[in-house]
């Protein structure tokens, strides 16, 4: 997998998250720096950790699908960016995942949001176990990327408002439906 691919399933991966920090951003009455890092870290931290743990559980299934790794890799993905697409056509709030709208998150309104963001890098992580990728490096990118995104969003959702929240998943899902494809190509 090229250093390109990795980035390109870490801005898909970090999709969801980004889509809920901008939810959240919008519904800031100021700037709140100290929230926004905290939900970073969270959803950074969770979504580099899922796709470990679901590469542990692809590699543990490997010896078996060997000869079809490939088309579970495509499966995984594309599941993942159908099911991503197909969220955003409803009327899902993501503020709903981080509290009311006065802005406070708790913690275990955060936790809840990281687990919840951080499902399709789990899934991701079980196709990623079939195709030759550093887990460790792809989960690395994939955490720093979210974190990254995650403050974005959160500043960027302050200054814009919630619409560019399911613009994004929408993105991430075409790329990650694109990857798919792609191992379908090797």
């Amino acid at each position: 997998m090229t250093l390109f691919a990795i980035i390109a399933l870490a801005l898909a991966m970090a999709a969801d998250a980004f889509a809920v920090s901008v939810s959240h951003g919008a519904r800031m009455k100021q700037m709140q720096w100290g929230l926004a890092f905290r939900i970073a870290i969270v959803f950074g931290v969770f979504q580099g950790l899922m796709p470990l743990i679901g590469w542990f559980v692809g590699r543990a299934a490997a010896d078996f699908a060997n000869q079809y790794g490939k088309w579970i890799a495509f499966a995984m993905l594309a599941g993942i960016a159908v099911k991503m697409l197909w969220e955003t056509r409803g009327n899902n709030d993501d503020e709903d995942m981080l509290g009311g709208d006065d802005g406070i998150v708790s913690n275990s309104e955060l936790l809840v949001a990281g687990v919840a963001t951080s499902i399709d890098a789990l899934a991701a992580g079980v196709g990623l176990a079939f195709v030759n990728v550093s887990i460790y490096f792809a989960a690395t990118v994939i955490a720093i990327f979210t974190f990254v995104l995650s403050a974005f969003g959160v500043w960027i959702g302050r200054q814009i408002g919630a619409l560019v929240g399911k613009w994004a998943e929408i993105i991430g899902a075409l790329i990650l439906l694109a990857l798919a494809v792609s191992f379908l190509m090797r």
